[in-house]
């Protein structure tokens, strides 16, 4: 994903059904390499999901004028 903007962007991904009872995804920046890491899933206790929500959501924060390379992975 990109953001070609000079405003902070505030993304949501939200996985598809069936039931993912974890997911994994890792937020890398293109420019520095700097790589972070949440996890989700149907069978985590809303205390503990990336985003406390029913659905399996994670929250995507894109500074201005920079990309990110999305990867996921489900159990």
């Amino acid at each position: 994903m990109q953001n070609a903007t000079n405003t902070h962007l505030n993304y949501y991904f939200e996985t598809a059904r069936p039931i993912t009872d974890r997911v994994e995804l890792y937020v890398v920046n293109s420019k520095t390499g700097a790589m972070t890491k949440t996890v989700s899933g149907d069978k985590m206790p809303f205390k503990d999901r990336a985003y406390r929500s029913r659905k399996t959501i994670f929250k995507l924060d894109i500074q201005p004028n920079s990309k990110v390379d999305l990867f996921a992975s489900q159990e």
